[in-house]
């Protein structure tokens, strides 16, 4: 029996006709809240056997089937969580065993355990996070494009999903991170595995014959899911008011041309008909415990420390706490928490059913201890959250996923600080790795510990600098949301800094409900630009380079020539790519060589752009630039040799995060989260020239992708993803292993010297390695040998001795620079006496000027000078080296000294800086320094009247 509202039965023969849909479609349209799903998709023979029936909640209006006839579908907000203090679970089951459960549970029905794939989605481009499991095997695997690992398979895959980041602590169901426990099933067209009834049938065994649900208690509620460029029919498994399980049928893809639509989208069926199923692990552990929050189910071993730091161990056992507690996680699943008043509204509720159920307690110590509770959750969750994050490499930064580590780092921080307690980050981390360690690797510790205390050092030193910015906003108005962005993404200032320091400014600063999501959403959703390749009738060309990479000579024929570019039917000349320049050298026909300036490919055509045309049909003889061929080839081996060295110096955190090859020198980028020291840069370049000296293979092999990954794991795509069935893979010895399609050495020892020239952070998480190889680190020691031999013969000594005599003379210098400043000094104040006599007295204020042929140094001390006195200003200028005006003022002295030397400052064609008590300025007009003082005077005499 199927329970639909009459306005929907009413409908229904319009939607059906206006579609066109054939009997033998046997789809049945309805319409639900988030768009058009076909009914006919949830019409389950398990659902006939076990007697359920299709009711209609009458609170969101979606479908849902249940054993006994419901009025709502049992989700939040159409329900309260009715399993708290009465678990939906079979009691007691912890996070270990339910997972253990979980995956035997399926591995006895065929399913192969796969490993947990890493939080930074390296297998793909277009996220930045896993947020779901089938993250794992999107676009490549859903799309027929490789192989599953397994098929079926099951995974319990750690996510993090930012975007609920708000909401944490303020209820009692939102995470950051969590563990998608998963059985997937990638049903090919004539080959299907199970589909639809056997993936609902064993989820309804799981629940109610493995973890003691009561089917009456079970509902499965429909709804049309999207994610990841995929979309399909699903089943939201709820009890108790708790989604325990979603369960997807994925049968459509993401498609412009599509004629299925979707939230906007369009849509077209899928190759595969893939089970994408998610189980929340400690969903399913919260509803096992019956505990007031997921917090107390799974954080307990961080929730310890921090509720006996903050004073409130004892207070949450007592009933009155405890039953607030409890109350307020029962209701908040009726309220979108995303908002004050609704936090305020929900809180209301809360005290209005703990006054019917006889609990004392004041609005504000009830508000005052949920907002503890809040912080301590937040504080529980965030650390858990940084520790898989930075357990599994991730480099905090102000870019890409990065900048989200960063951003819930800091989170954290300002959490901890808020509780004032005399826990650190680190520490609260280090217990999670030790809780966590089947998912967490506990034997990175010591390098997470490091990379919290210096994030820490910056987050501080961003507090040092923020009331300068903010005040400067200040000044140009009120600070709206874009200025709170900017303020965060620039300078690492959160909006509750911004508040506060706005508070204390006197100007209030309003900061959105949800800023951190939308922070999360704008940075997740960095647009990758594809380039649109142009559009040829034309057959791949025969990329001869691959076959031999120190063949330098080859035979083929002209396919298209136009506008001095060139296809040949096969070709030695390597096209840029992967951050390598292209080969150069002549095609020569009857004897004429005509140049090849640069090669390009689109897709799988490879352009030769010429310095002369070559009619389509011309046999022609290539030869490349041996030399830049050569040393091409050694740049980028070093460039793997050298990447391998830094992981194995540094840690695998390392990631390339850029590359350069050219003829001259090479450039690699690596995430590393702090400066690479002296030591460290040895180390990296002796252990690359070691690999050289040792003459190791270089193979180039094209693998199957899902062999190749199970082979060397996610870092062989340091280069970048790509989009193929197989992988080649550039292997030096059991050394280093990398997906790559340039050039390369056969041998380390082809390589030659390979010599670090420079190290520089290019931006926070970031570092550049600049180096030379073979001959071209030849010439670069050569070049560094002349210059020491010149600095040398400048001040007369052998080149051993040089740095003694360097810092013998930099220790005269300083020397002479400290009696330069004290005859300074003396003349300072001997001008000081000169200029007094002068002075001119504004109320109680001594006013001193004086054009002087000082510099600025002489300057400022002179106004230093002055200023140190009690009730002077100093207005001070000079015209030798350009005009130069400098105003200071005693502190007992009510005057903006920067506004004043400000106008005089414009009327020397320049401007000003500095603040209230010192300030100096200039511009090129010397000969009217004498009319910007009196400016300075008589903006002074107005200020001061």
């Amino acid at each position: 029996m199927v329970h639909v509202p009459q306005p929907l039965e009413r409908i229904i023969p319009k939607i059906f006709k206006s579609m066109a849909v054939s009997k033998s479609d046997r789809f049945i349209c309805t319409f639900l809240n988030d768009g058009l799903v076909f009914e006919e998709e949830y019409r389950l023979q398990f659902f006939t056997d076990k007697g359920y029936s299709r009711y209609v909640c009458d609170v969101c209006g979606s479908p849902f089937w249940s054993l006994k006839e419901e009025k709502n579908c049992g989700d939040t907000p159409c329900r309260p969580f009715t399993f708290i203090g009465n678990p939906l679970l079979k009691e007691g089951i912890q996070l270990r065993e339910m997972r253990s459960l979980f995956i035997d549970f399926f591995e006895k029905r065929g399913h192969e355990k796969v490993d947990r794939y890493p939080i930074i989605p390296r297998w793909r481009d277009d996220v930045l996070l896993v947020s779901a499991s089938i993250f794992d095997f999107q676009p490549h695997v859903t799309s027929g494009l490789v192989d599953p690992p397994a098929n079926p398979l099951v995974i319990s895959q750690p996510c993090i999903r930012i975007v609920d980041v708000d909401s944490v602590g303020k209820t009692g169901k939102h995470t950051t991170s969590f563990e998608m426990m998963a059985h997937h099933v990638f049903n090919s067209k004539g080959k299907e595995i199970y589909w639809k009834e056997q993936t609902v049938a064993y989820c309804h065994e799981l629940f109610t014959e493995d973890l003691g649900a009561k089917e009456e208690d079970l509902i499965y509620k429909e709804k049309a899911w999207i994610g990841g460029g995929n979309a399909g029919p699903s089943l939201e498994v709820i009890g108790g008011g708790l989604e325990v399980a979603t369960l997807v049928f994925m049968n459509m893809k993401r498609d412009d041309k599509g004629d299925i639509e979707l939230e906007g989208g369009k849509y077209s069926p899928l190759a595969l008909n893939v089970v994408d199923t998610g189980y929340g692990l400690e969903r399913m552990v919260w509803a096992s415990l019956g505990s007031p929050t997921i917090y107390d189910a799974i954080y307990s071993t961080v929730l310890s420390p921090l509720y006996g730091a903050t004073g409130i161990s004892d207070k949450i056992r007592e009933i009155t706490y405890k039953t607030a507690l409890e109350t307020h996680a029962t209701l908040s699943a009726l309220v979108d928490v995303g908002s004050k008043s609704k936090i305020m509204e929900l809180r209301r509720r809360v005290a209005e059913d703990l006054k019917g159920k006889g609990v004392e307690i004041s609005s504000e110590e009830l508000n005052g201890f949920l907002d503890l509770m809040e912080r301590i959750y937040v504080v529980a969750d965030h650390s858990r959250a940084v520790a898989l994050m930075l357990s599994d490499g991730m480099v905090p930064s102000n870019i890409k996923e990065g900048y989200l580590a960063r951003l819930l780092l800091r989170k954290a921080l300002r959490a901890l600080q808020d509780l004032k307690v005399d826990l650190s980050l680190e520490g609260l981390v280090g217990l999670h790795l030790k809780e966590f360690d089947d998912i967490l690797d506990y034997g990175k510790k010591d390098k997470i510990s490091e990379i919290i205390q210096i994030e820490t050092g910056k987050y501080e030193e961003t507090l040092e600098k923020g009331k300068r910015l903010v005040s400067s906003k200040l000044e140009k108005g009120k600070i709206g949301t874009d200025d709170l962005v900017e303020l965060y993404d620039a300078h690492g200032l959160h909006p509750s800094v911004v508040q506060k320091m706005g508070e204390e400014l006197g100007s209030p600063v309003d900061i959105p409900d949800d800023f951190h999501a939308l922070l999360a959403r704008k940075h997740e959703k960095e647009s990758v630009e594809v380039e649109a390749e142009e559009e040829l009738d034309l057959p791949a060309t025969e990329m001869l380079y691959y076959s031999d990479p120190h063949q330098m000579e080859f035979e083929a024929e002209v396919i298209y020539s136009e506008d001095g570019r060139v296809v040949l039917d096969s070709t030695l000349f390597y096209p840029e790519g992967g951050g390598q320049e292209s080969d150069t050298g002549v095609l020569i026909v009857d004897e004429k060589e005509h140049r090849v300036q640069s090669v390009q490919k689109v897709g799988k055509v490879i352009f030769h752009e010429m310095d002369s045309d070559i009619p389509k049909g011309t046999k022609v003889h290539g030869k490349l630039n041996i030399e830049r061929r050569r040393s091409l080839m050694g740049h980028h081996t070093a460039t793997h040799l050298l990447l391998g060295s830094a992981r194995e110096v540094l840690g695998d955190h390392v990631w390339q995060a850029g590359a350069l090859k050219t003829p001259d020198y090479g450039r690699l980028d690596i995430s590393h989260y702090k400066d690479i020291s002296e030591e460290e840069m040895a180390k990296i370049e002796r252990i690359a020239n070691e690999k050289v000296l040792e003459g190791i293979e270089i193979t180039a092999t094209e693998m199957d992708r899902k062999e190749a990954e199970k082979k060397y794991g996610f870092a062989l795509y340091q280069g970048g993803v790509p989009v193929s069935k197989t992988v080649r893979v550039v292997q030096t010895g059991d050394f280093d292993a990398q997906g790559c399609g340039g050039t390369h050495c056969t041998n380390t020892n082809q390589v030659g010297m390979i010599k670090i020239t420079r190290i520089t952070g290019i931006q926070d998480g970031v570092e550049r390695i600049e180096f030379a190889a073979g001959l071209a680190a030849v010439e670069y020691v050569q070049k560094q040998e002349s210059l020491l031999k010149e600095a040398s013969g400048t001040i007369n000594v052998p080149p051993a001795q040089l740095p003694k005599a360097v810092s013998r003379f930099f220790k005269e210098w300083k020397s002479m620079k400290k009696e330069l400043e004290r005859v300074k000094g003396e003349k300072a104040g001997s001008r000081f006496a000169t200029i007094l006599e002068s002075a001119e007295t504004v109320g109680k204020v001594s006013v001193l000027t004086d054009v002087s042929d000082l510099d600025m140094s002489g300057l400022r001390a002179l106004a230093k000078e002055i200023s140190s006195k009690e009730k002077m200003v100093a207005i001070l200028a000079s015209g030798v080296g350009g005009a130069k005006i400098v105003v200071a003022r005693s502190t007992d002295v009510d005057l903006d000294s920067l506004e004043v030397a400000r106008k005089a400052s414009l009327v020397l064609g320049g401007s000003a800086g500095g603040g209230p008590d010192f300030a100096q300025g200039g511009g090129p007009r010397a000969e009217e320094v004498k009319k910007a003082v009196e400016i300075a005077l008589k903006e002074v005499k107005a200020l001061l009247a």
